[in-house]
């Protein structure tokens, strides 16, 4: 079973955000608004401008390398913020966890897998990085996944993955990857819970 959701917080590039953006800039560039104004000409919403890199940024009018560099920083910033904030060890909500999971992907230009374990009482205790693939692939062994569930003595997992710059839809690679895992893990009397995948503010999750 596949479903997805999309947010609609303080992400799309609305006044607000261009305005915090214009706020961020005026330290490092000369005209803060025409570069905020050119900055949400240009980007949809904060997580595609978190995917900008600099040198693409620094070519936008009233930008310049400084004020790009700077936007990278911030960027950079507000996703360990996310991160930081989930503490292992506890049981989450669903929401935690996806929040969680859309700071830990925010900037990444590539597609990357992580696993998340989770104990028999239901507590997430690790938070661990499987591979990183081309913005299109990525390469999970499934037995490699079973083993790090073996190593931190944990029952159930979570795998997770990004679409950079693309949509929360699995591709069929996708799913097949979710079927070899979950019949693995089964197989070993492990559990894997679901497979989320994140495209910027956007989710899709795959059931076992």
């Amino acid at each position: 079973q596949i479903s997805s959701q999309q947010e609609q917080r303080e992400v799309n590039m609305d006044a607000k955000t261009t305005q915090r953006i214009e706020k961020i800039l005026s330290f490092q560039v000369k005209e803060p608004q025409n570069a905020a104004a050119e900055i949400q000409k240009h980007y949809p919403d904060v997580y595609s401008l978190a995917a900008a890199d600099v040198d693409e940024l620094s070519q936008l009018p009233n930008v310049g390398e400084r004020g790009a560099h700077l936007l990278r920083l911030v960027m950079s910033l507000r996703s360990r913020a996310g991160v930081d904030s989930f503490k292992l060890g506890r049981r989450h909500t669903e929401k935690e966890i996806v929040d969680f999971l859309k700071s830990l992907f925010f900037s990444l230009t590539n597609e990357t897998v992580y696993l998340l374990l989770i104990d028999d009482k239901g507590r997430v205790n690790s938070c661990e990085f499987v591979c990183e693939g081309t913005v299109n692939a990525s390469s999970i062994m499934p037995r490699k996944l079973l083993e790090l569930m073996i190593k931190k003595n944990c029952r159930d997992a979570i795998l997770a993955h990004n679409h950079p710059g693309g949509i929360a839809k699995p591709s069929t690679e996708d799913v097949d990857t979710t079927v070899r895992v979950d019949s693995l893990f089964k197989s070993a009397d492990h559990r894997l819970i679901c497979h989320y995948i994140i495209a910027g503010n956007e989710y899709c999750k795959i059931e076992c």
